[in-house]
């Protein structure tokens, strides 16, 4: 917090304070999730991951075998870790978020 003090047009004396925090980071345009299946660390075509809506929590079984290239039937577990959850278990490569799969 800074605080200024300050006369206006009438003479009198003024303080105006601002509060101000961290600024966050920047996250590049070619950020993605990491994508483990058992496991294991995948890496999946790009035109994949464009078309691939990470924000949703709740992915289709569908989706997430096209994704991964897989046949729907299966995948028996889809989780998705996100903020600190995700770097705790992976590190850095965790820190735009995992989309884990685990299979049958």
């Amino acid at each position: 917090m800074v605080t200024f003090d300050y006369m206006d047009s009438n003479g009198d004396f003024n303080r105006m304070r601002i509060m101000y925090g961290v600024q966050p980071p920047m996250i590049p345009s070619d950020a993605a999730p990491l994508l483990v299946m058992d496991g294991k660390i995948v890496t999946v075509d790009k035109e994949k991951l464009s078309e691939f809506d990470f924000a949703n929590d709740s992915q289709s079984k569908e989706k997430v075998a096209d994704l991964f290239g897989i046949k729907e039937k299966k995948i028996k577990q889809i989780n998705v870790l996100k903020d600190p959850s995700s770097t705790a278990i992976w590190g850095a490569r965790g820190r735009y978020g995992v989309l884990e799969v685990k299979t049958k």
